[in-house]
C-alpha cells in the first residue's frame, strides 16, 4: 500500500471546506482542494483534491476526486483517481472505482467495486 494512500495520511491535511454536523446541502459541489463533509449532502461533489466523509455523515450522489475517504453513510457512486479509503465505520451502498481500494475491518460495502490500473499499464 503506498504512503499517499492511507487513510490516517488522508485524514492528516485539513480541508479547504467543511459541511458540519447538523448541516444539509443540496446540489453541485466543485471544489479545487479538499473538503470534508459531517452533515447530510445530497448530490455531486467534484474535487481535484481528496474528499472526507466524516463519521456521523449521511451522503447520497457522486463524488469524484483523487482521495476519498468515507467513515460515515454513503449511497451511490464514488470514482477516485487513486484511492478510496472505508474506515471501520463506513456503511457504502453503490458503485465504487479507484486505482486502490482500502477496507477496514468492520466497514459494510454492498454494491460493485472494481480497480483501474495505473496510467501507462
Amino acid at each position: 500500500m503506498s504512503q499517499a494512500c492511507t487513510a490516517e495520511t488522508a485524514l492528516r491535511d485539513a480541508p479547504t471546506l467543511v459541511v458540519r454536523a447538523g448541516a444539509a446541502f443540496d446540489g453541485l459541489l466543485t471544489c479545487p482542494k479538499a473538503a470534508r463533509i459531517e452533515g447530510r449532502f445530497t448530490g455531486n461533489v467534484f474535487a481535484e483534491g481528496r474528499i472526507e466523509i466524516g463519521e456521523a455523515a449521511e451522503v447520497t450522489g457522486r463524488i469524484e476526486a483523487q482521495d476519498i475517504v468515507i467513515a460515515g453513510r454513503f449511497e451511490g457512486e464514488l470514482e477516485a483517481t487513486r484511492c478510496i479509503s472505508l474506515l471501520a465505520t463506513a456503511r457504502v451502498q453503490g458503485e465504487l472505482c479507484a486505482r486502490e481500494l482500502i477496507a477496514e475491518e468492520g466497514c459494510m460495502v454492498t454494491g460493485r467495486c472494481r480497480t483501474i490500473p495505473p496510467r501507462g499499464v
